[in-house]
């Protein structure tokens, strides 16, 4: 039998194997019913048209965040990726690509398509093959839509989000970071993108009396063309504002056409340190991203394309690369999930400031330059949580000084309780060496079903196997030592009397012992002390029995008390009424006959009383036999009913319950007859209107019969319940009787081997039982 601290933590080993078994179990049937539940989603084809080759940095991005933001929408999709390649293709190949692309895709058609940026988007809708018309699709990036609105009004199939360039607020951003107007260049090119772009910037700048246009660079390569004046004075006056390092009254856009300069030329127009200014990228291509990071000052962007991937960019207003990829999700969720296309209508992607931590901090610029509701993106961990960091590690610092000191503390109050438990140990062990000493104690183990002690007991050895142990116990305390034998491998504090022959007689000996684990094993020792209290025991008994003597005076004395009560009543009534009689010569015969009748009335009343104490006293001495023999509970009751009930007052109903099985108890029949006829005399006496019921009752589960009489009568309060037993209690002290009839029926119920049951309820009436074990039913 295992310690139950051992077995108490294989337990708790068993419970977390258990514990770990289910979660094991649990997260398997999870990660099964969602597989399950994937796979019975609908597998959606997906054409995903990006303007760049496959290797931009950007492209393969979005097409990892494009994957996971339709798995959070529920969409289960085979996506094919396809790259225009636009900066290695002309225009003729680009349209041929196109057309091969979407022959490829007649017989095996995609459930949507998502256009990535204006390049992708422009000759997918001029290439002219007859799946644009079809195909559901949506588009995403595009910066130029106006000169596509016309195109894109026969296609009610294709709708999106285009991101309207707003050179303002990039130019107001620029300001506001540099705290001045600020010299900015803008690439130039010649292409019809290149060339709405420019115009776009100036539809939206002319208006404004800080921002200039310096088309100094462009008038040297088209002195002949009307949009591009000289400026050379504007000109001069920026070179010498360069080169004195002075504030601009307003802020210049120059624009510089690098594609068309050679050579050295381009280094120098892009590196012109008198005059510090700031490239802003409205285009991406093949030299724009060489140009911005070539540049000496921090560049620009209006569009998404090479922020972030490049650390020459600082930022600006636009619609990021993130947001861009996840409203393409957006639609496409929409698309498949039914809404057809021309209930999309085409708005404007969101925008917000950006700026790159990494070209902010690669040029040295404090945060405190951003106006508020900047956002940062690739800003380092610690620096992005940095106040964060700070407040955990002060908080981390201090509950660890505050562990520290506790620990401290705790190690410092547990030496000193160590030091104090020891000396408290040292002086009880003191005491307990003096008391084992000076009186009959004596200490001893039990390991490995022996008993072992610390000093000879008697004769006897130091070391006592169990089964001669158990020879010294008392016979009849033998069966209670085997039982407590039971509670060695978990016993507690247990104390046990036991009559032994240590000394060569039996004398009373208490065990006192708890169990302990040894070591790390599973063994278990029981410690305990042996104490001879053979003296106690023999003061117990003399006190035991002088309680006795005096429960019988005072039982006696209650007795007699009680007894001289109950009989100087009637006697007084005797004495007056016969000496009326005696002294009065006036009394008329009427009153003569009546106080006879009184003195007789009492005169019976003395003979009960009398007899009745005689018969209590016969009881409580054992001198009343009791005639044992099988009584049929049947004919009993037939036989008192049919005695009793022709004695029953006419005003009262006498009820029989009986039922069809018959019950036989070993008992006294005229006792029972007794008791009941008692039961009925005192049902009779209280009950004054209702019926009074006599019958029995078989009780299966426990094997017993109830004899019972119950009547409607006025019921006995439950505080009374268990004093109407007791010798000379009356209910009521006016009713006729002596008080000592239930107390004989307890009497000769308890010789009988039964008990006496009462329910009563005031008002309602009383039922009493007499509940004897059935011999046999019938």
């Amino acid at each position: 039998m295992l310690h139950p601290i051992a077995a108490g933590t294989k337990f708790k080993r068993g419970i977390r194997i258990i514990a770990s078994s289910v979660a094991l179990i649990g997260g398997l049937c999870w990660f099964a019913c969602c597989s399950t539940a994937s796979r019975r989603l609908p597998l959606r084809h997906i054409l995903v048209l990006h303007s760049y080759a496959p290797d931009n940095p950007r492209c393969l991005k979005m097409n990892g965040l494009l994957e996971k933001e339709l798995e959070k929408k529920g969409i289960r999709a085979d996506i094919l990726y396809r790259y225009m390649d636009t900066e290695r293709r002309t225009y003729a190949q680009r349209y041929a690509w196109y057309n091969a692309l979407l022959d490829s895709l007649a017989d095996n058609r995609p459930d949507a398509v998502l256009i990535n940026d204006d390049y992708a988007f422009t000759f997918y809708l001029q290439c002219g093959h007859p799946l644009v018309g079809q195909l559901p699709a949506v588009f995403t990036g595009v910066y130029q839509l106006q000169p596509l609105q016309d195109t894109l009004k026969k296609y009610p199939n294709i709708t999106g989000r285009w991101d309207h360039v707003d050179y303002l607020a990039n130019v107001r951003f620029m300001e506001k970071i540099f705290r001045k107007h600020v010299p900015i260049t803008v690439y130039y090119e010649t292409t019809p993108m290149a060339k709405r772009a420019h115009q776009e910037i100036k539809e939206q700048l002319k208006d404004f009396d800080d921002i200039r246009f310096n088309h100094y660079y462009l008038h040297q390569l088209y002195p002949d063309d009307p949009q591009f004046p000289a400026d050379e004075e504007l000109f001069s006056t920026l070179q010498v504002w360069g080169r004195q390092d002075a504030a601009y009254p307003f802020s210049v856009l120059s624009f510089r056409p690098y594609r068309d300069i050679k050579g050295v030329a381009i280094i120098g127009q892009s590196g012109d340190i008198y005059t510090q200014e700031y490239f802003l990228n409205d285009l991406y291509g093949i030299i724009t991203v060489p140009l911005g990071l070539s540049h000496i000052s921090p560049t620009f962007t209006v569009i998404n394309e090479p922020f972030g991937f490049w650390d020459a960019y600082l930022g600006g207003y636009f619609t990021t690369w993130e947001q861009q990829t996840s409203e393409g999700a957006e639609l496409l969720t929409k698309l498949l999930n039914g809404v057809a296309p021309e209930d999309i209508p085409v708005t404007e992607s969101v925008k917000e400031y950006v700026v790159d931590w990494r070209t902010l901090a690669r040029f040295g610029l404090d945060t405190s330059l951003f106006p508020a509701g900047v956002r940062f993106v690739n800003m380092p961990f610690y620096q992005r949580y940095r106040l964060w960091i700070i407040s955990i590690s002060l908080i981390f610092a201090f509950t660890l000084i505050s562990v520290i000191s506790y620990l401290l503390y705790l190690y410092l109050r547990e030496q000193k309780r160590t030091r104090e438990a020891l000396d408290s140990v040292q002086r009880k062990n003191v005491s307990l060496e003096l008391a084992i000493q000076g009186g009959n104690t004596y200490v001893w183990r039990f390991r490995a079903n022996e008993f072992i002690f610390e000093h000879a007991l008697g004769n006897l050895p130091v070391r006592i196997p169990l089964n001669e142990f158990r020879e010294l116990i008392y016979p009849d305390d033998q069966a209670e030592f085997d039982r407590a034998k039971m509670f060695l491998p978990r016993a507690d504090k247990l104390v046990q009397h036991y009559r032994c022959k240590f000394t060569g007689k039996y004398q009373w000996w208490e065990f006192r012992f708890s169990t302990i684990e040894v070591g790390k094993s599973e063994q278990w020792e029981v410690s305990g002390l042996l104490i001879n209290i053979q003296s106690v025991k023999d003061k117990e008994a003399e006190l035991i029995e002088a309680k006795k003597l005096a429960e019988k005076a005072e039982l006696k004395q209650s007795f007699i008390d009680n007894m001289s009560h109950e009989i100087r009543t009637p006697l007084n009534a005797i004495v007056g009424f016969s000496n009326l009689l005696a002294t009065s010569e006036e009394l008329d015969e009427e009153d003569k006959q009546e106080f006879i009748r009184i003195i007789n009335l009492n005169n019976d009343l003395l003979l009960v009383l009398i007899n009745d104490i005689l018969e209590l006293s016969r009881l409580d001495s054992g001198q009343v036999s009791f005639d044992m023999q099988d009584c049929s509970v049947k004919d009993l009751i037939e036989d008192i009913y049919s005695s009793y009930g022709i004695i029953i007052p006419a005003r009262l109903n006498f009820l029989k319950q009986v039922p069809d099985n018959d019950a036989c108890v070993y008992a006294d029949c005229s006792k029972l007859t007794q008791v009941l006829t008692n039961f009925l005399n005192n049902a009779v006496k209280f009950t004054q209107a209702g019926y009074i019921k006599l019958g029995y009752e078989l009780l299966a589960q426990s094997g017993e019969v109830s004899l019972f009489v119950e009547d409607t009568g006025k019921g006995i309060p439950a505080e009374q319940q268990k004093m109407v037993f007791e010798r000379f209690y009356k209910q009521d002290e006016f009713a006729q009787g002596t008080g000592l009839g239930l107390s004989i029926c307890r009497t000769i119920v308890d010789r009988l081997g039964g008990r006496i049951q009462l329910d009563s309820e005031p008002g309602r009436g009383s039922r009493f039982s007499i509940i004897l074990p059935a011999k046999q039913v019938k």
